[in-house]
């Protein structure tokens, strides 16, 4: 990392210009979609092992159970986008964060006679929390940056989306 910051400083045309480490708002939004969608690989990998292996569910019906999080996701995304339109994205998406962030940290507490029930409902309060953080935090990113830069933002951006895609 530190030798393709360095490389990146002296290019004439860097794959990511160096001023974009210096816009906070683009670093922290950023750091915080990698955050966020390694929260989810981790959980979507691990997942479908504890649910076929321990809870002796059938392929299909973990899948049934795991399409939870982007159905939520899905549903919750345009509300998200529509409340941060109104009250500002900073709040939505810390809201957000904070929601997934207790979802996960509620799978903590799965024990070996925990009900399905619960990590349905645990599932569903990820993607909620995920929905509502996404929306806010990738137009937070595009809009911190210059017109002429936004090609770039837009490729660090998809870059972790496609990491989310790869992996659900």
């Amino acid at each position: 990392l530190t030798a393709f910051y360095f490389r990146q400083t002296k290019s004439k045309s860097p794959l990511l210009r160096p001023s974009f480490f210096s816009n906070e708002i683009f670093l922290f939004a950023s750091m915080a979609g990698l955050f966020s969608y390694m929260a989810m690989i981790s959980l979507t990998f691990m997942l479908p092992y504890l649910l076929e292996y321990a809870y002796h569910l059938t392929p299909l019906d973990t899948g049934k159970i795991l399409v939870v999080i982007p159905a939520t996701t899905a549903f919750v995304s345009p509300l998200s986008g529509h409340l941060s339109d109104r009250f500002g994205q900073r709040p939505i998406a810390s809201l957000g964060s904070t929601l997934f962030t207790l979802a996960i940290a509620s799978f903590f507490l799965i024990g070996p006679n925990t009900p399905v029930w619960r990590i349905i409902l645990s599932l569903v309060a990820f993607g909620f929390g995920f929905g509502m953080f996404g929306s806010p935090n990738n137009p937070a990113i595009m809009g911190s940056v210059d017109i002429g830069d936004r090609g770039a933002a837009g490729g660090i951006l998809v870059s972790g989306l496609v990491l989310r895609l790869l992996f659900l």
